[in-house]
């Protein structure tokens, strides 16, 4: 906004100039100085537009409900980046759905029309870049260390994040941080023992295509619902249940647990699920208050670290306080679970066959 004002003063400056010359020999004294005064009013305009330091105010379109302890961590940050930059960077937070959803959100911030807030999860990536679908498939990761060494460790996904600042997004801040509660798992409103169990249920597949042809392949009948469609869908009982993290803040404003009563326990999924800010909003900040804003992240990270810690306690109680009982929680077998690979094993061909999908998977089995 003040370079535009001060390209437009400018513009008028050098207009009045020209006036001048070319009007100079016909006009009258006290025309020429009327022109002179207009220039001194518009050179000092440029100079107070000048001293004036530049500000710089992103929009945050979050994907989560207010209260939601991602959001908590998040506008907690953008407070810290106000404070060491003197309020010359500022940002507002809309919550899920006020602005855009969330597959949405990635195609503004790639036009630049939001800065913040893109959580980088498969289903939505992988519409910018097909390597992400490999996220998508199940039974990739034995465990949260597994992921996290992968994500921190591995060359093959640092390089796949930098790929997609041709889009504008720029990953910032403890990649890893997602994980370090929220493992995938299937919350239905009937038990799972066998997957003949899920012949027929409707279940939320968001976007993607990959979850889409895995419920197909084990018989179940995937739904399109958009994150923001969720309250609406179990209300109405359009889904017997979705795939999604433990019980948290946003699942019980979203309704979840009250009408999905039952949980798989297996962990099938750990997807990696980096943040990302614009990366053209971010370089065009000025470099000293850029090393301010990046200086306290390390600190931020850290304490949300010891939050996230609190929060999977919080997360474990409202688990037992939701599938206390035995009979509300089911476990897959070693046999089922391989009854369930060879049943998907079509579904990693076609992953497979996506150029450039294998060596992410070849780095996934050397960090196991």
């Amino acid at each position: 906004m003040k370079t535009r004002r001060l390209l437009t003063v400018i513009g008028s400056v050098c207009l009045s100039l020209i006036l001048v010359a070319l009007l100079l020999p016909a006009c009258a004294p006290e025309e020429v100085a009327e022109l002179e005064a207009e220039i001194a009013e518009l050179e000092a305009e440029i100079a107070a537009l000048e001293a004036e330091p530049e500000t710089w105010h992103g929009i945050h379109n979050s994907s989560v409900y207010p209260g939601d302890t991602f959001q908590i961590w998040e506008d907690e940050l953008y407070a810290v980046w106000e404070l060491v930059t003197d309020g010359r960077v500022t940002i507002d937070t809309h919550w899920a759905g006020e602005l855009y959803s969330q597959p949405a959100c990635f195609d503004a911030m790639s036009m630049g029309e939001v800065q913040l807030g893109a959580l980088g999860e498969s289903e939505l990536l992988q519409m910018w870049d097909q390597r992400w679908g490999l996220f998508s498939l199940p039974l990739l990761f034995d465990s949260l260390e597994h992921c996290k060494r992968f994500m921190l460790e591995a060359p093959e996904f640092e390089a796949l994040v930098e790929d997609l600042e041709q889009f504008n997004f720029l990953s910032f801040g403890p990649r890893s941080y997602p994980l370090d509660v929220f493992p995938y798992m299937l919350y239905t409103n009937f038990p799972i023992r066998t997957m003949e169990d899920l012949a027929g249920k409707r279940l939320r597949a968001a976007e993607d295509p990959i979850t889409v042809r895995f419920y197909e392949l084990l018989g179940a009948q995937p739904m399109a619902i958009a994150f923001e469609e969720l309250s609406t869908a179990n209300a109405t009982g359009m889904i017997d249940g979705l795939q999604t993290s433990p019980p948290e803040t946003w699942l019980i404003a979203a309704g979840v647990w009250d009408y999905q009563s039952y949980q798989l326990s297996n962990a099938l999924w750990w997807n990696p699920c980096p943040m990302f800010i614009a990366k053209g909003w971010w370089e065009s900040i000025d470099e000293d208050l850029r090393l301010k804003m990046e200086a306290v992240i390390p600190y931020w990270a850290e304490s949300m670290y010891l939050e996230f810690l609190s929060a999977r306690e919080r997360c474990h109680a409202l688990t037992e306080e939701v599938f206390g009982g035995p009979e509300y929680t089911t476990t897959l077998s070693d046999a089922e679970l391989a009854r369930w690979r060879d049943v998907l094993s079509p579904l990693f061909e076609e992953v497979f066959a996506i150029e450039g999908t294998q060596e992410l998977y070849d780095a996934i089995q050397r960090y196991r």
